[in-house]
């Protein structure tokens, strides 16, 4: 009866142990989704940041070839 107890409380244990690496892997699972939706909202602001760029160009060198006729 006695080494059954042991035994139970060992598998405990290795269960909670289990259940806290599972834990674990769950949270770096969403903090790397996190991450991923970080980046992913980065490329945009960096894609319309070159858009806006591109426009202020074409728009700089339309004026100066205006101004120069």
């Amino acid at each position: 009866m006695e080494g059954k107890r042991q035994l139970e409380k060992r598998d405990f244990g290795k269960r909670l142990s289990l259940d806290s690496s599972l834990v674990e892997y769950m949270d770096s699972n969403k903090y790397i989704e996190h991450l991923l939706t970080q980046l992913e909202e980065q490329h945009r602001s960096l894609w319309r940041e070159k858009l806006a760029v591109a426009r202020l160009q074409r728009e700089v060198a339309q004026r100066t070839s205006e101004g120069a006729m």
